[in-house]
């Protein structure tokens, strides 16, 4: 079993001027190389764990925090910003808001050239961070000239040029359009698939990541109420009504086919699977089948 790259022992956290806390004592370890996705209704707290992670909390955003919060071994409270965002980069909801430069190449530069290490290899970072995030070959571009997918690619590699052991993203898809989004989740796909690096995502469309990811958080007041596979998850559509989170629509579909009584098999998660589940019951009916395109 890999060693954890992030802890949370008995977290509570509470917003300057808030009455209500905003997580509430949270016990959490995710192993090096996991792909966990963070889920819940709005106000669920998961920006709040997210915010935690590279120090922004409680560092820059003041509150009470109480319990410990260590990542890649160490206490967040015992370093700072510019420490933790070498160990842990994170990336936000809005592109745009991350764009400090006016060429692509030089936006990816800025975080490694502040930690002052030599140009050879500021440009190799680029280069990989570039290539990562399918931006090779943009180097000169304009930032405000590429599309919104294309845009958090770029905040995307701003942070993977750091390398960071830990990856965290807070809704990165929810401003994008299906393209954008189908741009980013194919990136992290690529990341998770060489287990190098740690990823934790706050996503409000579960059927973006149910094959992706390795592990769901599902929270509701401030505390983790749900924890599995994106199946167990999921599939727990009760869960996911009672707090008011999404479900994913393929899952949904066939709940409500299974509470009229009309579906006793398995739940499909995706589209395939429920053309492949529907196939033998339409064959059975005598339906003709599709004609190929």
């Amino acid at each position: 079993m890999p060693p954890n790259a992030i802890e949370l022992h008995q977290v509570s956290f509470t917003y300057w001027r808030s009455q209500t806390p905003a997580l509430r004592e949270v016990d959490l370890q995710i192993p090096q190389g996991q792909f966990v996705v963070l889920t819940g209704p709005t106000g669920a707290g998961k920006s709040t764990l997210l915010q935690m992670l590279n120090g922004l909390i409680p560092h820059q955003i003041p509150g009470r925090l109480q319990g410990q919060v260590t990542v890649a071994g160490i206490d967040t409270r015992q370093s700072n910003v510019v420490e933790l965002a070498q160990r842990v980069g994170l990336v936000f909801e809005d592109p745009d808001t991350q764009i400090v430069s006016l060429t692509v190449e030089d936006d990816v530069a800025f975080g490694p050239s502040n930690l002052g290490l030599p140009t050879p290899e500021i440009r190799q970072r680029i280069e990989r961070a570039l290539e990562q995030t399918r931006l090779a070959g943009f180097a000169q571009r304009n930032p405000f000239t590429l599309s919104g997918g294309e845009k958090q690619s770029l905040a995307l590699a701003g942070v993977l040029a750091m390398q960071p052991e830990i990856l965290v993203l807070d809704e990165p898809t929810s401003m994008l359009d299906p393209l954008g989004r189908d741009r980013i989740i194919s990136i992290l796909k690529r990341l998770s698939e060489s287990r190098q690096v740690t990823i934790l995502v706050a996503e409000q469309n579960p059927e973006l990541i149910i094959d992706l990811a390795d592990r769901v958080l599902l929270l509701d007041g401030g505390r983790i109420v749900r924890d599995g596979t994106p199946r167990q998850v999921f599939g727990d559509v009760a869960a996911l009504q009672r707090v008011g989170a999404k479900v994913p629509p393929v899952v949904e579909v066939f709940w409500h086919l299974r509470e009229q009584g009309l579906w006793d098999d398995p739940l499909p998660f995706t589209p395939q699977e429920a053309a492949a589940a529907l196939k033998p019951r339409l064959r059975a009916q005598g339906a003709p089948s599709a004609a190929p395109p």
